[in-house]
């Protein structure tokens, strides 16, 4: 139904302040290509997926054009759950952040704060780790290992949500990232990752985590670019269908 995958674009790019919104539906050619070589030429701010639909088929082509756009993406990508528009916000009151550590996150952390503060909305930032495979050491029971490692990471995540001009919590949750940044979705209005991070303990590429999201998760996904220029305007304006 695309008169309903559009309502739910539209209804997510209100979630994001901007001066000029590019939402799009998807193009019958290279979906990918073409979305971003209009996202250029459109000096978009934001670029809008619709949401898979309900068939094998739907899902299978969201997700080849997610992974497409995301790779060279010129903007913040965002994809909403089929059937947002039924529920959606003006705004988000509670904004989740996929963090790891690397470079990367410090960019995106940027992006999502100024987020937070333009929309005056709580900021919750979230670390998965999968210590499954953490090497042993010698002498130290694993439990202690991992609560050591663990207890690191957190006292990083306090001094980091401290520093922020946004009213923000931070914590470490050891499990598989996938399934740390599905629940942190279903707790929030609005979910922001990167687009590709190998952090120095996840080790594991959240590109492939953001995919899956922006298919699987039940809040919409913003994905920021590892490069390009990430503005964002104090005030919004009415999103435009391409």
């Amino acid at each position: 139904d695309e008169n309903h995958i559009d309502a739910d674009a539209v209804a997510a790019a209100a979630l994001v302040p901007h001066d000029r919104d590019l939402t799009a539906s998807m193009p019958d050619a290279s979906p990918a290509e073409d979305l971003k070589h209009l996202a250029v030429r459109e000096h978009a701010d934001l670029l809008v997926l619709g949401p898979a639909t309900d068939t094998p088929v739907g899902k299978i082509r969201i997700g080849a054009t997610c992974r497409g756009v995301l790779h060279g993406a010129p903007c913040p990508v965002l994809v909403p759950p089929r059937g947002y528009a039924d529920h959606a916000l003006t705004r988000p009151d509670r904004i989740g952040l996929a963090y790891d550590g690397s470079p990367e996150a410090e960019r995106v952390l940027e992006y999502a704060v100024r987020l937070a503060a333009s929309a005056d909305a709580w900021l919750e930032i979230v670390q998965a780790i999968d210590l499954t495979g953490l090497p042993t050491v010698p002498d130290r029971p694993r439990q202690e290992h991992v609560a050591s490692v663990l207890a690191g990471v957190q006292s990083r995540l306090d001094t980091l949500a401290a520093g922020l001009d946004v009213p923000a919590n931070a914590h470490v949750v050891e499990g598989p990232v996938q399934h740390v940044l599905g629940e942190l979705a279903a707790r929030v209005d609005l979910l922001v990752c990167g687009s590709r991070s190998w952090g120095p303990t996840t080790r594991i590429a959240l590109g492939g985590v953001a995919e899956r999201l922006m298919q699987h998760a039940s809040c919409p996904v913003l994905v920021v670019p590892r490069e390009g220029v990430l503005p964002l305007p104090a005030r919004a304006s009415v999103p435009r269908l391409l």
